[in-house]
């Protein structure tokens, strides 16, 4: 006896397989780069080195995401940098509020809305919700990211770090759980 599908019983497709690009740490350069020039006018200078070297900052942002594959973002940056985009914001908004102490995690969300776009050709506003929330090294996968760019602005050193494919052990660790 013949089966017939209907909508109702028919197993759901399958996804379609996402294919995205990775940045090298050229690239995660470059593209940051060029959102610092739109965003505030700034431009930084590429440090080489090794991921392994482990500079000191006081603001360090995360964004754990689990779309198009499981990944972390990392963008960290001394507190003198936040202080200067607090001090650039007001002087080219005469009379803006001195409340705005969240430029930094503004500035780490704007990026990772244009990142998963020009990466991973998706509209973060339709992803799977990411989390986002300081964090320390130690909160990082246990091996070398993907792609990590040290950028140096106006004196002020910037740090970008990516993972992905992540293990429980990796999303666990971030989320404080391990």
């Amino acid at each position: 006896m013949e089966t017939v599908m209907t909508e109702n019983n028919s197993e759901p497709p399958a996804p379609l397989p996402v294919s995205f690009r990775l940045p090298t740490s050229r690239d995660l350069y470059e593209f940051f780069n060029d959102f610092l020039t739109r965003w505030a006018n700034l431009t930084g200078d590429y440090i080489a080195g090794s991921s392994e070297t482990l500079l000191p900052m006081g603001l360090e942002e995360g964004i754990l995401f689990s779309e198009p594959t499981a990944g972390l973002l990392i963008l960290r940056a001394s507190e003198n940098f936040r202080r200067y985009l607090l001090d650039e914001y007001e002087r080219k908004q005469q009379g803006a509020s001195h409340g705005k102490t969240e430029i930094f995690l503004e500035m780490t969300v704007l990026f990772w809305h244009l990142f998963a776009k020009r990466y991973f050709q998706l509209d973060s506003r339709k992803m799977a919700p990411v989390v986002l929330r300081s964090s320390l090294p130690v909160d990082w996968p246990e091996r070398d990211p993907q792609a990590a760019a040290l950028i140096m602005v106006k004196g002020n050193p910037l740090e970008l770090r990516l993972w992905v494919g992540l293990t429980p052990g990796d999303i666990a660790r971030f989320r404080n759980k391990a």
